[in-house]
C-alpha cells in the first residue's frame, strides 16, 4: 500500500522556523505588557458616553508549533451601561478567550492580546470616571480593574474553589486584596454579607465550610458572591449554568437578574444556551470562529436572525412544536485554526453561498437600526 503525504504535516524545518518567529513575536508582547508605564499610556475615551466596556478590533492569538491560532480575530462590541449582553456561539468560537482578553487572563507566554483595544469606564472612588484602554495596561497595574471594577464567575464551580481552604478564607481574600486596610472582622462581615445576598440560607455555616460539603448550585453562589464582593461595574459570567440541573439553572439565571439591578451594573453573559440568552440578554453578540458574524437586540436576533449561522443554531435548539424525532445540525467543519482563509469562514458550511461568498471576508454591515450582519447576503446592492 502506497503512503500518502499529510497535507497538514510540517517538516522539521517548518517547524523550527515557525518557533523561530514565534519567539520573535512573543518576546515583544511579553516586554510590552510588563513594562513600566505612566497611566497616561493606556488612557482612552468611550465612543459612546452610554458605554461601560467597548471591545474595538481586538486580536488574542495564540503561537503554537503548528502555526498561529488567531482565537479571537477582530471582534468588535459594546456593552452599555445596566445591560445584559449575550455572547452566544460553538465551542471554540472565542467566547471565552475573548472574556478572558478583557481580564487579562490569557495563559501566557503562548497566548498574547495581539492588537486592538478593550476600553472600560471605571469608577474613582472620589465618584468620577476615568477610561483605561485595558489591552494596553502594563500586568502591574492591571489591579485597577481586574477583580475590582470587573469581576467574572467562572464556567467551572466545582473546580474554581480551592479544596483545602474553607469558603470564608477565600471570600474573605477578595477583600483583603481590595482593600488591604480592613480587619478580620471587616472582611468576615463583608463575606457575609454577600452569601445573604446571592440566597444562602445559613451563611454562617457556609462560611465555615470547605467546597466538598457544598452542593453545585450552592458553589455557583459562592462563585457569584466572590465576584460581588468587590462591587464591580461589570460581571463577566462564563457559562454560569454548566453541570447545574434546570431547576438550580433557573435559580441561578433569576439570581443574577436581580443582581444586575441591585448593583447597578452590566453583565457580560457568555453561553452556547439560546434558551439562557432568549431570557437574560438584552442584546446579543453571535461569534463564528474568533469573529462576530452577526450581533443585535435580542428580539431582531430571535425573530429576524439574518446570518445563516444564526439561523442553524436556532434552527438546532430542540422544540415542543417540532414534527421531526432528529435535531437539526449544521453541517461541516470550523476550519483549521491555524490556516483560516481569506473568504467567509462560514463559506464550507454554508447553504446560502452566492459567488462573493469565494471573495474577501464580508465586512459587517448595519441592515437596521442597531443589527448589524457580516455577510454578502446583505450587500448595498441587494
Amino acid at each position: 500500500m502506497s503512503k500518502i503525504k499529510n497535507a497538514n504535516r510540517l517538516t522539521g524545518k517548518e517547524v523550527r522556523a515557525i518557533a523561530k518567529q514565534n519567539k520573535k513575536i512573543i518576546r515583544k508582547l511579553e516586554a510590552y505588557k510588563n513594562r513600566k508605564a505612566e497611566e497616561t499610556e493606556y488612557l482612552g475615551h468611550m465612543s459612546k458616553p452610554e458605554n461601560i466596556l467597548e471591545i474595538d478590533n481586538l486580536h488574542t492569538y495564540f503561537f503554537t508549533e503548528q502555526g498561529v491560532v488567531k482565537a479571537v480575530n477582530g471582534v468588535s462590541f459594546d456593552i452599555p451601561k445596566n445591560t445584559t449582553v449575550g455572547v452566544v456561539g460553538e465551542s471554540g468560537c472565542g467566547k471565552s478567550v475573548t472574556s478572558m482578553s478583557v481580564m487579562r487572563l490569557v495563559q501566557g507566554p503562548t497566548g498574547q492580546i495581539y492588537s486592538g483595544s478593550i476600553r472600560f469606564n471605571a469608577k474613582l472612588d472620589n465618584g468620577e470616571t476615568k477610561v483605561y484602554d485595558i489591552a494596553k495596561m502594563p500586568m502591574d497595574d492591571i489591579h485597577k480593574i481586574r477583580g475590582n471594577q470587573i469581576a467574572m464567575i467562572f464556567q467551572e464551580p466545582m473546580t474554581s474553589l480551592n479544596p483545602v481552604f474553607t469558603i470564608g478564607q477565600q471570600l474573605d481574600e477578595v477583600t483583603f486584596i481590595n482593600h488591604p486596610e480592613a480587619t478580620k472582622e471587616d472582611a468576615k462581615a463583608k463575606s457575609l454579607e454577600m452569601l445573604d445576598l446571592v440566597g444562602i440560607a445559613m451563611p454562617e455555616r457556609v462560611y465555615d465550610a470547605y467546597p466538598h460539603e457544598l452542593s453545585g448550585g450552592m458553589r455557583q453562589r459562592v462563585m457569584i458572591s466572590m465576584a460581588l464582593a468587590s462591587d464591580p461595574r461589570l460581571i463577566i459570567a462564563d457559562e454560569p449554568t454548566t453541570a447545574l440541573d434546570v431547576t438550580i439553572q433557573a435559580q441561578i439565571l433569576d439570581l443574577l437578574r436581580d443582581l444586575k439591578t441591585r448593583i447597578d451594573g452590566s453583565i457580560m453573559l457568555i453561553t452556547h444556551d439560546l434558551g439562557i440568552i432568549a431570557e437574560m440578554a438584552d442584546y446579543v453578540v453571535v461569534m463564528y470562529a474568533g469573529r462576530v458574524i452577526e450581533k443585535g437586540p435580542v428580539s431582531e436576533i430571535f425573530h429576524n436572525p439574518l446570518h445563516p449561522y444564526t439561523i442553524g443554531l436556532q434552527k438546532s435548539k430542540p422544540t415542543l412544536s417540532s414534527d421531526s424525532d432528529t435535531l437539526f445540525n449544521i453541517p461541516g467543519n470550523v476550519p483549521n485554526p491555524v490556516n483560516m482563509p481569506n473568504h467567509c469562514y462560514f463559506k464550507e458550511r454554508c447553504g446560502k453561498c452566492i459567488g462573493k461568498c469565494s471573495g474577501e471576508y464580508p465586512r459587517m454591515i448595519e441592515v437596521t437600526p442597531n443589527h448589524f450582519v457580516a455577510c454578502h447576503l446583505y450587500g448595498k446592492e441587494d
